[in-house]
């Protein structure tokens, strides 16, 4: 879904995924978009991740995988999905909120010790 006249109609395909620019209301859709365009970002790098653990590439690794939104207390949610091997992969705005589109987003891939394994981010300003 998009917010009528905000960013209406930002969408596009690269490398065979979908990649929606638009505000999304639907965590999944969002989800699926940060995923693919972290792809476009670091693409050899989260396909070097997933080949690690089996799964050949990243698209393959993250097809099927199922968003859920978690508030893990203190202040803290993101979007977050369960990877094989124990991994965990989480969403968030680059703070401590889930993210509300694809300019500004932080995608970490955690072990199964909590351990970050790798991390793409996008439009987070430093300080």
């Amino acid at each position: 879904m998009t917010v009528p006249g905000i960013c209406a109609g930002r969408s596009r395909r690269v490398h065979g995924y979908h990649v929606s620019m638009s505000l999304s209301t639907d965590p999944l859709d969002l989800a699926l978009s940060i995923v693919g365009y972290a792809h476009i970002l670091e693409g050899d790098a989260l396909d070097g991740f997933a080949g690690r653990i089996g799964a050949g590439d990243w698209r393959a690794l993250t097809d099927g995988l199922d968003y859920v939104h978690e508030d893990t207390g203190g202040g803290f949610s993101c979007l977050s999905a369960e990877l094989p091997g124990g991994h965990a992969l989480t969403i968030t705005d680059g703070e401590a909120e889930p993210p509300r589109n694809v300019d500004q987003f932080q995608l970490t891939v955690t072990d199964g010790d909590g351990e970050e394994v790798l991390r793409v981010s996008h439009g987070i300003p430093t300080v």
